[in-house]
């Protein structure tokens, strides 16, 4: 059996189902992050039957941010992809891009920023390319090299 507890988190206030178990340990909310000690299983209510919503009906939903790498990689990205000649610059938007995904996905929704990061993923690529494509091309003789 499981008992319901809510997060003290007044931004949260979500209602988990928490096992008896876990009644002594203290347990981290997988939406806010904040760790607390839940009450003993024999002062809370058990769930009985299908559990219901993790969210309080009527409470307001902790609200979302901008994960602060999509811009950043976004923007660094574009940066290497406009100096064109540089392997560094668009290989970082590229790593960072990928950290903002990464950091999106481990958030459980409360960053958004997804499509910045995916931008910053194509063009730290482009970026990459056209700077070994410029190294290529200067080191044929294509294009004289300074």
């Amino acid at each position: 059996m499981a008992q319901q507890v809510t997060c003290p988190n007044p931004a949260c206030g979500r209602r988990l189902d928490v096992p008896n178990w876990l009644d002594s340990q203290r347990l981290r909310c997988p939406f806010c992050e904040q760790v607390f000690s839940p009450p003993p299983a024999s002062a809370v209510p058990t769930a009985n039957g299908p559990s219901p919503p993790s969210a309080t009906p009527g409470a307001p939903a902790a609200p979302r941010r901008l994960c602060q790498l999509a811009p950043a990689a976004f923007t660094v990205a574009v940066a290497g992809l406009a100096l064109g000649r540089t392997l560094v610059v668009p290989l970082t938007g590229f790593g960072l891009g990928v950290a903002s995904l990464i950091a999106i996905d481990r958030s459980a929704g409360r960053l958004w920023g997804a499509l910045l990061g995916w931008l910053a993923i194509v063009a730290g690529l482009a970026g990459l390319f056209i700077g070994l494509a410029w190294r290529v091309l200067r080191s044929t003789g294509l294009i004289p090299g300074a």
